[in-house]
């Protein structure tokens, strides 16, 4: 997410393509929301999102081995019910040391497509800066 929120910020457009099955009332509610953190801070990240109401699963590569990103950095799948506040939960996350990034990508997208059995939708969100 580091990585993808860095080219989303410097991009004239940043252009989400989305499956219909994927949309949902709520955030949460489908998928869970990857957070990246730094490896020595597994367990006290571990232990904050648990104290967010968070069910944590660490993302696992298919040799059993913890997946790690182009940084070195872990990846948590933290499932919340129903985030009906996404900015709050998203700043949440940011306050605490360890955590690098989220699967939250708010106010980002210049656009939004979602494709479907009927076509696609084409969604202008915002301008990116």
């Amino acid at each position: 997410m580091l990585r993808e929120k860095i080219l989303a910020q410097n991009s004239l457009k940043f252009i989400i393509i989305v499956d219909e099955i994927k949309l949902s009332s709520f955030l949460g509610v489908k998928r869970s929301v990857p957070v990246e953190i730094i490896p020595f801070a597994y367990r006290p990240a571990l232990d904050y999102l648990k104290s967010l109401s968070a069910s944590v699963k660490l993302s696992m590569t298919e040799k059993d081995e913890p997946f790690q990103t182009d940084q070195g950095n872990y990846i948590i799948d933290c499932k919340f019910e129903n985030i009906s506040q996404p900015t709050q939960l998203a700043e949440l996350l940011k306050q605490k040391v360890g955590i690098v990034e989220h699967g939250l990508f708010l106010g980002l997208a210049t656009d939004v497509i979602v494709a479907g059995q009927k076509g696609f939708q084409h969604f202008v969100t915002s301008t990116n800066n």
